[in-house]
Formats: structure tokens, sequence, C-alpha cells
């Protein structure tokens, strides 16, 4: 393990999955809706065999969106200006949103 941790890696995902988690403030806690999106969707991406990568709305503005092909917004309720702006840019690139 010494030697593959020792070697430079880098994803192959072209999915990019966004997470806010404080959007989730928006619904009712007993909704059980943060289950479903939080985890739910990232189980069914595991089971498809699709790999992607995580990021947070925060840092929305430093993800290089160049290699990914579709990007995955698990709990975007309430978007403020910085992540529409991100959307734009999104759109602007051509990329598939969900």
């Amino acid at each position: 393990s010494k030697r593959f941790s020792e070697k430079e890696q880098k994803s192959v995902s072209e999915i990019a999955v966004i997470a806010s988690g404080k959007d989730l403030y928006c619904v009712n806690k007993n909704s059980g809706l943060n289950d479903l999106c939080l985890g739910e969707q990232r189980e069914g991406l595991a089971r498809m065999g699709a790999p992607y990568d995580v990021f947070s709305a925060c840092d929305a503005d430093e993800i290089d969106i160049s290699r990914y092909k579709l990007v995955i917004f698990l709990d975007s309720f309430e978007p403020d200006e910085k992540m529409r702006g991100f959307v734009e840019k999104l759109k602007e690139n051509g990329k598939t949103i969900l």
C-alpha cells in the first residue's frame, strides 16, 4: 500500500456532485428529504458504477468543470448569487445539469 500511496493518482470522474447542506434548513427535518437528497442519490450512482466527485457548494467557483459532463445538485433549494453564477457558467460550457 505504501508503493501505491506514493504514486500520483487523479480522478477519472465525469460526474460532479454538488452538495450544499445549508439548503436543507429550508425543509422540515422530519420529512426524510435529507436522506433522499444526500444519501440515496449517491447510492444510485454507486450502484451504476458511475464514478463521481463530490464538492461543497461553497467551493463552486474553484471547481475545474472542464472534465465533467454531468453536474448533479443534491440539495440546492435556494441557490445564492454565487451558485446562480456557477450554473450560468455550466450552461455556457454546455454541461448537463440535474
